[in-house]
């Protein structure tokens, strides 16, 4: 019987573990999607602001191909 016991237990260890990873990849995907539309947002704000000032820090000629 001890040894059905131990054996119970390392499954729900197992289970646990799995479950912890499980959040932990979520939590590390949301944050990259997060990290993504931050810097689409920013390349957003450079282009709408290449409009009036062609040459910007990225270099004339890409904002200028964007805003076409």
């Amino acid at each position: 019987m001890p040894g059905k016991m131990m054996k119970q237990q390392q499954q729900e260890q197992r289970k646990r573990g799995r479950r912890r990873r499980k959040r932990k990849k979520k939590r590390k995907k949301k944050e990259k999607k997060a990290e993504k539309e931050e810097e689409q947002e920013k390349e957003e704000a450079v282009a709408l602001s290449g409009r009036s000032n062609p040459i910007s820090r990225l270099g004339g000629e890409e904002v200028s191909s964007s805003v076409r």
